[in-house]
């Protein structure tokens, strides 16, 4: 298929989403008498920002704070069975201790962060380091040097979990960051590096870049909820990386399926609240369903009691390498690479 083809397909399919999007809101406003609705292409609506936390070194010297070593950072705790356990085991104290003191920015307040790890700041924080010296890890693996004119993006950044560290830990780099919660982006212009351009975007694939502009693109926790627009979303990524450039993008495989046990937070959650998988017929969530194999190579789960952003999608490595593998030669699969219920999927355009 040309490039001209391609493009007149991705045309037709954002014309059909859009008045997909129209009845869809057409048809909430009217259950709940003109008042509600989606927000224009299932962006998240704004609100106010809250006051920022300290910054992760203020943190460390408050005596009753998680992690609070007399001002030291103690990650044994986090040295779990997972890639970023892995690689965080490997820093020397030295290493940790200059992190910590590079970053002086403030931390966002739970609301601000979508929630992720409670009242636990110091976790919230480690979390990215370790995502940050994973992919940097396997960047190196590639023989990639991370120096200017060195430029990547974080789809679906949040408000800088991960992207705060390469922006505060290497210089020179063009960092960019895209996120469909408005607020996000709020959050990241007040208070992080400058040097960060972040931008909102919607759930269509579209990237504000011109082709062949960036030499890594990660997306940890994104196409694990991408239900529709897969293929469009990989071939924009595809588009905007250079030759030669990098993507990591992490999924719900096989082994997640597998692992998801009663004690499984996925799998109490799938259980708990009203989900399908409609291509499957597939009207409820049984514990026989998750004792078995998946259903199929691909497999989305949606939440009926939400309007938008309801979806958790499940592939195969089988799949990866066969769909995927269309659009980007598969250099690498990192079990457990986002957490320990998601891996992850190195890519290079050749």
């Amino acid at each position: 298929m040309s490039l001209q083809s391609i493009r007149k397909a991705l045309t037709q399919r954002f014309a059909r989403a859009v008045r997909e999007h129209i009845r869809s809101r057409t048809w909430l406003q009217a259950e709940a008498g003109g008042n509600a609705g989606l927000p224009p292409l299932w962006i998240h609506p704004t609100r106010p920002l809250l006051p920022p936390l300290p910054s992760v070194a203020q943190l460390l010297q408050t005596p009753d704070e998680e992690q609070s070593r007399s001002g030291a950072l103690d990650l044994s705790p986090y040295f779990e069975e997972t890639a970023q356990g892995e690689v965080l085991r490997k820093l020397s104290q030295d290493e940790i201790e200059q992190f910590v003191k590079a970053d002086h920015y403030p931390l966002p307040a739970p609301e601000d962060r979508e929630g992720y790890y409670g009242d636990q700041h110091v976790q919230y924080w480690i979390s990215g380091l370790g995502d940050y010296v994973l992919l940097r890890a396997l960047l190196w693996e590639q023989h990639v040097k991370l120096s200017a004119p060195f430029s990547l993006l974080d789809l679906g950044c949040a408000s800088g979990r991960v992207l705060r560290h390469f922006a505060t830990h290497e210089s020179g780099l063009q960092v960019y960051g895209a996120d469909i919660n408005r607020t996000n982006v709020m959050w990241m212009n007040a208070h992080l590096p400058r040097v960060i351009q972040c931008f909102q975007n919607t759930i269509l694939p579209s990237l504000p870049f011109g082709d062949n502009t960036l030499n890594f693109v990660y997306g940890c926790s994104v196409f694990t909820h991408i239900d529709d627009y897969e293929s469009a979303w990989l071939l924009e990524i595809r588009r905007v990386l250079k030759p030669g450039g990098f993507a990591f993008l992490t999924i719900h495989s096989e082994r997640t399926w597998k692992d998801m046990q009663e004690d499984h937070f996925l799998y109490k959650y799938f259980l708990n609240t009203p989900h399908v998988i409609e291509d499957l017929g597939i009207t409820q969530m049984t514990p026989e369903l998750f004792a078995r194999d998946m259903p199929a190579d691909r497999v989305v789960l949606t939440h009926t009691g939400y309007a938008i952003n309801n979806t958790n999608v499940f592939h195969t490595v089988a799949y990866i390498r066969e769909n995927w593998g269309r659009f980007f030669k598969i250099c690498k699969i990192i079990p457990k690479a986002h957490g320990g219920h998601q891996d992850g999927v190195l890519l290079l355009k050749e």
